[in-house]
């Protein structure tokens, strides 16, 4: 029997190099083949947090002690929701000079909304969206998993620098991509938001946050699918923990081409309902805004993040069943089938255990040897590849606790209709949390708060869950848990059809499968299961 462990890396450092901004710390931190330099530009978050703080405070998100009636556990102040547009141009980075293996390829490459992946490069295109994101009183955040949603990477869009005077090798347009990726969130984001250091989530002020959470990405290779995307499950996967998201400070990656050779990439993010092109830090918060000293109308409640680090060699997992994974390859082939990542800290205390073929056999706590159910290592196919990510969006704000946030000096006019109503990018009212009838963190009314129910969209207040998968009966008609409601699972239904009980097919919950259970499941036919808030 052979055994594997997982190497330790080196964690945060505080450097004392130089930064742009007074009082700022830089932080370092290993990655695989190099390292992750993140400037702060001195800007703390609420209660004092760091780039390096992501845990909630005060005992945990929410909770009685933060208080809101609506909100039986408390704590719910403030629901925003994310997307990204796509590039506009404006961004404070540098232009790049993108070669994927052909010298000056894309010279002086316009960065916005851009991704370095080792030598390829891809655009951050609209309709990526972070929803329901729940921000306590403390300014902790939570979005759940499945409330994040990423368009496919299977393009670049180049805009040259107007001014480079190298001989042009490619014209301004869209190009196909050697790899092309989908991203997934594996876990729930937590962090916090700096909107509860300002007058009111709503007001003219810069104001940033940071957001830290388990992905995967699913790679192709990308000029054979020519126009088409990739089949779910059919690619390679990869695994990162712990992806680390902020819409301040600069963040570096410093790591190695296979040939031995360095790369450098370098992304400053633009606080929200900031100028892009500002290049001054306001001492007095921290954060780069128009000329050192104010924001800028132009730009309300738009926002460029960005996050980076590179591909881990191999990753513990635990899945929630072994039918997508290869013990001889070290893979697991559907991001859905993943229950938990193990970050770096937890995986140190897990061991590998190996067949005289390099077969996996299973994962051992490693100071107890007892067997870890559905833990595998997955090995990633890129380890090593360095990457950054950046994305431009907006902000919609959905909701905040007009009691609490009661400063409304800040809000531009424009901000509100002909009724006097506060409004939202989106052009709906924002929802006063202290008042609404409808409570937003509720909205199928059967008693239990969104992460803490197994159906979130359909009222299910007995939370009947018959196969136990953590997706409530009401919105799980896929019988042979393969992740879509199709003609394999009709066959199961007619198995249970007229049972009574606690059965699988009870969509209603009446404890009978009958013709009212028919028309819910037809209703989910072709449809994935969920969206529940107990998955983790």
């Amino acid at each position: 029997m052979k055994k594997y462990r997982i190497k330790k890396l080196q964690l945060a450092i505080l450097l004392t190099i130089s930064s742009s901004a007074v009082n700022a710390t830089v932080w370092q931190t290993s990655i695989t083949s190099g390292t992750a330099t993140f400037d702060d530009w001195g800007y703390v978050g609420p209660g004092g947090r760091t780039a390096m703080d992501f845990d909630p405070e005060n005992g945990g998100f929410g909770g009685p002690a933060e208080g809101n009636a609506l909100d039986p556990a408390g704590g719910i102040g403030q629901i925003q929701h994310v997307v990204t547009t796509g590039p506009d141009g404006l961004t404070p980075d540098d232009d790049f000079y993108f070669t994927e293996g052909y010298p000056d390829l894309f010279s002086h490459a316009n960065t916005d909304s851009q991704v370095n992946f080792y030598d390829k490069m891809y655009t951050t295109v609209a309709g990526s969206t972070f929803n329901n994101m729940q921000i306590d009183y403390d300014g902790d955040y939570l979005v759940k998993r499945e409330d994040m949603s990423f368009n496919y990477y299977r393009t670049f869009e180049y805009i040259r620098d107007p001014g480079d005077e190298i001989p042009r090798f490619l014209d301004d347009g869209e190009y196909q991509t050697a790899i092309q990726f989908k991203p997934y969130a594996l876990s729930d984001a937590r962090g916090w938001c700096g909107s509860v250091m300002v007058s009111n989530p709503g007001a003219m002020e810069a104001m940033a946050g940071q957001v830290q959470f388990d992905f995967a990405f699913e790679a192709f290779l990308g000029r054979k699918l020519v126009g088409g995307e990739g089949t779910p499950g059919t690619g390679s996967l990869q695994i990162v923990p712990e992806f680390q998201m902020r819409s301040y400070g600069t963040l570096t990656i410093n790591s190695l081409f296979q040939n031995g050779s360095t790369y450098t990439y370098v992304a400053n993010a633009v606080v929200n309902n900031t100028n892009p092109l500002a290049g001054a830090v306001n001492p007095a918060t921290g954060l780069k805004e128009v000329g050192g000293t104010g924001v800028d109308e132009n730009f309300y409640n738009e926002v460029s993040f960005m996050g980076g680090g590179s591909v881990p060699d191999k990753v513990f997992i635990r899945l929630f069943d072994m039918s997508t994974y290869d013990a001889s390859t070290l893979t697991v082939s559907h991001h859905q089938n993943i229950d938990k990542v193990f970050n770096l800290t937890d995986a140190n205390n897990i061991v590998a255990i190996f067949d005289t073929n390099n077969d996996f056999v299973e994962a051992q706590d490693a100071t107890t040897g007892a067997v870890l159910p559905n833990v595998v290592l997955h090995d990633n196919a890129f380890s090593g590849y360095g990457f950054i990510l950046r994305a431009d969006g907006i902000r919609v704000i959905n909701a905040f606790d007009f009691n609490v946030y009661n400063d409304f000096s800040g809000i531009p006019a424009s901000s509100y209709n002909a009724n006097a109503e506060l409004i939202n990018l989106d052009g709906n009212a924002v929802r006063d949390l202290s008042v609404t009838d409808v409570n937003p963190i509720d909205p199928d009314g059967d008693g239990l708060v969104d992460w803490n129910d197994n159906c979130r969209d359909i009222s299910n207040p007995a939370q009947q869950d018959t196969d136990g998968d953590k997706y409530g009966n009401a919105c799980d008609a896929d019988f042979n848990n393969d992740n879509i409601v199709n003609s394999l699972d009709i066959g199961l239904f007619k198995q249970m059809f007229l049972t009574t009980g606690d059965v699988q097919a009870d969509l209603n919950g009446d404890q009978l499968v009958n013709s009212l259970d028919i028309g819910l499941f037809k209703a989910r036919f072709l449809q994935p299961v969920g969206s529940s808030g107990t998955v983790k």
